[in-house]
C-alpha cells in the first residue's frame, strides 16, 4: 500500500489510499529547476516528442524509497533520458539539501526537483496529488496516459511505456551510465573510490595490467561533462587519481576512465556536502 501524505486513521487510509493519483486527464505545463541546476519545462520535453513520466515522492516516504531500484533501471533500459521518455521526479515539502541527501543514500538516478527550492510543491498542488509515489505517463499531445502507474514494477512500468507509448528500449544511449561489470574486455579495473559519498576532493584507485594512457571526466546525472582531467601515463599495477570536487554541487556523478584506445571503465560519486 503506498504511504498517504496526510493520515488519521487506518480506514481513512484506506479510503485515501484510492485517490492515490492525478484527476486530470490533460497535462498542464510547468517549469522546475532540479537539484543539480537545470531547469525542466514540461511542454518543451512533450514538444520535442518525448513522452514524460512524471515520479511524485517525498524523501522520508517508504514506498518512495522501495521503488528507486525499479526506476533507475527503467531509467537506463530507456535510454537515460535521451531517447523518446523523459523520466522527472518531483518531490513535495523538501528542499534541494534533502533531495541531494536521497539521492546519496538510496542511488536514485531520476533528475529531481525538491518541493521547497525547485518549484516541486507548485506541480504537486497543479496535478491533485496526495499520495506518494504517484506516477504520471504523459504523451506528446498533453494527454496524461496513465494518471497512476502503481504498483511500481518493471511489469507495469514496460506495460505503460512498451505497449502504451510504444516507446522501445534503448539501453544504448546510457553508455556513460553503465557499471564497470557490465562492460567486456576493458584492462582498466577499478578498485574503489573513496570516500564516497564525499564532502572533499576524492580518490579513485584502479589497476592495470600494463603500462597505459588515461583521462578521467566527469558527467553529471543530466549527462553534462563536469570535469576533464586530460591524459597521463600510468604504470602497470595499482594506480590512483585524485577527483576534484571544489567546483561540483551535491548529488551523484559518473566516473569514467577512458583508454587511450577509446575503452572505459566506469563508476559512480556522489557529493554531499
Amino acid at each position: 500500500m503506498k504511504k498517504i501524505y496526510f493520515t488519521l486513521f487506518a480506514f481513512l487510509i484506506l479510503n485515501l489510499t484510492a485517490f492515490g493519483q492525478t484527476s486530470l486527464t490533460v497535462s498542464p505545463d510547468f517549469t522546475v529547476t532540479t537539484v543539480h541546476g537545470e531547469e525542466v519545462n514540461l511542454f518543451t520535453l512533450l514538444d520535442e516528442g518525448k513522452h514524460v513520466i512524471l515520479d511524485f515522492f517525498f524523501t522520508t516516504c517508504g514506498p518512495c524509497i522501495a521503488s528507486v531500484p525499479t526506476f533507475n533501471e527503467s531509467f537506463e533500459k530507456y535510454g537515460c533520458n535521451k531517447s523518446d521518455i523523459y523520466f522527472l521526479s518531483i518531490d513535495s515539502g523538501d528542499n534541494d539539501t534533502q533531495v541531494l541527501g536521497y539521492e546519496a543514500q538510496y542511488g536514485a538516478l531520476l533528475p529531481s526537483a525538491s518541493g521547497v527550492d525547485g518549484g516541486g510543491n507548485e506541480v504537486v498542488a497543479a496535478f491533485g496529488v496526495t499520495a506518494f509515489p504517484t506516477t504520471v505517463l504523459i504523451a506528446p499531445d498533453r494527454s496524461i496516459v496513465a494518471q497512476d502507474i502503481w504498483p511500481i514494477t518493471h511489469a507495469n512500468l514496460d506495460g505503460q511505456i512498451n505497449t502504451v507509448a510504444g516507446i522501445e528500449t534503448n539501453p544504448e544511449a546510457c553508455v556513460a551510465t553503465v557499471s564497470i561489470e557490465e562492460l567486456e574486455n576493458v584492462p582498466t579495473q577499478i578498485k574503489g573510490i573513496y570516500p564516497n559519498p564525499t564532502a572533499v576532493d576524492a580518490t579513485l584507485e584502479f589497476s592495470i595490467p600494463e603500462a597505459i594512457s588515461i583521462k578521467t571526466e566527469v558527467y553529471n546525472l543530466m549527462g553534462q561533462q563536469v570535469l576533464d582531467i586530460p591524459f597521463n601515463n600510468f604504470s602497470q599495477g595499482t594506480n590512483t587519481i585524485l577527483i576534484p570536487t571544489s567546483n561540483l554541487v551535491n548529488g551523484t556523478y559518473t566516473v569514467n576512465l577512458i583508454q587511450a584506445d577509446g575503452k572505459m571503465a566506469i563508476t559512480k560519486l556522489s557529493v554531499l556536502r
